[in-house]
């Protein structure tokens, strides 16, 4: 009986909590719970490849319900399909951190409560439904 109960938490828990932005070089909207409600923060974003940071900055949080809203304009622009690290910091004292969480880059509109999920192979491959052809082409030697 107990391996029927997790097989069904596992389907509970099928979507990703992370934040989803976009390579656009304007503003963009990073909503956060953070552990202290503060009128400004600093912003640290980390790419997880290279392990560099690519954002360090004080940004400031709007109040949106029970969360802060943060606008935040990247120079230079996210990469498409990296993943990155983010901590919201105290302005003046960096070692307190309030909030953690992990940035996903892409174009493609992800929305998992309508099954649109990222593809690695998003505009890679064509089909023709009304032919029922195939316009990519394969050499094999």
């Amino acid at each position: 009986m107990s391996s029927f109960f997790f097989g069904k938490i596992s389907i509970i828990f099928r979507y990703i909590y992370m934040k989803i932005l976009t390579t656009s070089s304007s503003q963009q909207v990073i909503n956060v719970i953070p552990r202290s409600f503060l009128s400004s923060y600093k912003l640290i974003v980390k790419d997880e490849s290279s392990n560099e940071e690519v954002f360090n900055d004080e940004v400031t949080a709007a109040v949106s319900d029970n969360y802060r809203t943060l606008q935040v304009t990247f120079d230079p622009v996210l990469k498409e399909g990296r993943f990155y690290t983010m901590e919201v910091r105290d302005r003046l004292v960096e070692t307190l951190i309030y909030y953690k969480d992990k940035i996903f880059c892409t174009d493609q509109t992800i929305n998992q409560g309508n099954n649109d999920y990222y593809s690695v192979n998003s505009g890679e491959y064509v089909y023709d439904d009304t032919a029922g052809s195939h316009d990519n082409d394969y050499i094999i030697i």
